[in-house]
């Protein structure tokens, strides 16, 4: 069904949207890839079972990272995998941060602006951080880290840029990791706070 209308809709939607300059390029792009996953004549490869001699034709995936949601179903679960190894075994606090739609096609089509809106994301949460390990008692310069997650559409396939940060409840001082207090409503509004301030100042310089 979300095929079907990608192919009938989408025509319309980007001559709608050509009037103030078109959606970026990458997202015909998106959209192109979206619209030949799965197809066979656009490219397959023939699997064989050495037992039963049965072939099967699988065609290509897109793979792209936009609203496929095989492609997006199995990037998921692939990332989540690699996670499992990579991360330390500590505890995680999800932080998410939603942009007002006046901003919302602007850093869609400058991926630069939306990339310094996840630096200040994450640099006022690691600024946070730095403040408790302090008032904690920790010395020196504590490390941090984050896993940042883009998602540009909502449940109903509306712009909605959004990140998803899954952040330490931690720090790390020395090598050895020093776990932090669960932030409270006001560290959470004084993060924000911080996020506004910088995002204001990078849309002033030009962003």
């Amino acid at each position: 069904m979300l095929h079907q209308a990608m192919r009938e809709g989408w025509p319309s939607v980007a001559a709608a949207a050509s009037g103030r300059g078109g959606p970026p390029k990458r997202v015909h792009e998106k959209v192109r890839r979206y619209l030949q996953c799965g197809v066979l004549r656009y490219g397959f490869v023939q699997t064989k079972c050495e037992e039963c001699q049965e072939s099967v034709l699988v065609a290509f995936s897109c793979k792209a990272r936009g609203w496929c949601p095989c492609c997006g179903a199995r990037r998921a679960h692939q990332t989540a995998a690699h996670l499992l190894t990579v991360l330390p075994w500590v505890a995680y606090r999800q932080w998410t941060l939603s942009l007002p739609r006046e901003l919302r096609w602007r850093v869609v089509k400058n991926v630069k602006l939306w990339r310094r809106v996840e630096r200040c994301l994450v640099k006022a949460i690691f600024r946070w951080q730095r403040q408790w390990a302090k008032e904690v008692g920790v010395v020196g310069k504590p490390k941090g880290g984050a896993v940042s997650f883009t998602q540009m559409f909502s449940s109903a396939l509306a712009m909605a840029p959004h990140l998803y940060l899954l952040v330490p409840e931690g720090v790390w001082s020395n090598g050895a990791g020093v776990v932090l207090p669960p932030p409270g409503q006001e560290e959470v509004e004084s993060v924000l706070a911080r996020v506004v301030k910088q995002v204001s100042l990078c849309l002033r310089g030009g962003g």
